[in-house]
């Protein structure tokens, strides 16, 4: 057999270690990493965006409901001021109680503040606008319509056993349920014993209880339970004259919404306007309140 050829090979350069790695580029991948990180940031506000029903600002609220929104009212759960207490919530305040005044007009009096579903900050909202009342000398009743709660009577330190739904299975405990608060002119119709099972009398006295309850009172504001929750805020919706509806920005959904005002409507309430609770307050709304205040400090 013939002798096999041999290969030859020609060294063009001797091997050298590299003065930087080929792979990986760190500089590269950290810039795929922040541009991947960002599509997918973007990706997920998008998806939260459209699937986000809850509403969030004054302008949604409005659009959605066809009311006016009366106040959008600062803070947040658990840590709302009390009205007297913070100069930018009680302007907020002061809006919310000359709108609605505006709104119902000189004859009517008698207002249930309401929410969709607890945790909107109803009582808390009832309680500043019975307290914005009192600031115009007006002498104000302020009534817990939930017999399942005590959330008044703790807040204002009134120890009675005695709330609406005692008046309303006995009229003559009437005169005992009335109790005067730390707030002048101020007085609530509100229970410490609260029962978690308890309900309010589904009675046809209702308006008339609370006609006379305001007797001698210049305003009555009635705190209503959950609107979806329970029956009794129907009954009081058909009571009052006049009903608030109360909206926790980026909690009460749009859908929530429309079914409480369907249900309050459904019972005969006079729905009158919204209010927004924690609500944001802009920076330049922050700016000019302090300003203010310190030009009217600086010319006393």
């Amino acid at each position: 057999s013939p002798p096999l050829a041999l290969a030859t090979a020609t060294v063009v350069d001797r091997p050298m270690v590299a003065s930087q790695p080929f792979n990986p580029v760190p500089e590269r991948n950290m810039a795929m990493g922040l541009l991947a990180g960002l599509l997918l940031a973007v990706a997920a506000a998008v998806v939260r965006e459209s699937t986000d029903r809850s509403v969030r600002s004054a302008e949604t609220l409005g659009q959605l409901t066809d009311l006016p929104t009366l106040a959008e009212l600062p803070g947040r759960r658990g840590d709302t001021p009390r009205f007297g207490t913070d100069a930018i919530f009680d302007d907020a305040m002061r809006t919310f109680r000359t709108r609605l005044l505006q709104a119902i007009g000189p004859e009517v009096s008698r207002v249930l503040v309401a929410a969709p579903f607890g945790g909107e900050g109803t009582t808390t909202t009832a309680v500043n606008l019975a307290r914005s009342f009192t600031e115009l000398d007006e002498k104000v009743l302020l009534v817990e319509g939930d017999p399942r709660q005590s959330t008044i009577a703790n807040m204002m330190g009134v120890k009675s056993g005695v709330g609406l739904a005692n008046v309303l299975a006995d009229r003559s405990v009437a005169g005992e349920a009335v109790w005067g608060t730390a707030v002048p002119n101020l007085f609530v119709v509100a229970s410490r014993h609260a029962r978690r099972g308890a309900t309010l009398p589904s009675t046809a006295d209702l308006p008339e209880v609370l006609e006379d309850l305001s007797e001698g009172f210049d305003r009555l504001v009635v705190d209503a339970p959950a609107v979806l929750a329970t029956a009794e805020t129907g009954l009081l919706a058909g009571a009052v004259q006049t009903t608030v509806l109360v909206v926790r920005s980026g909690r009460t959904t749009a859908d929530e919404v429309k079914d409480a005002l369907h249900a309050l409507r459904s019972a005969g309430a006079d729905v009158v306007g919204t209010v927004l609770t924690e609500a944001r307050v802009s920076r330049r709304t922050k700016a000019a309140a302090r300003n203010y205040r310190a030009k009217v400090s600086g010319a006393v």
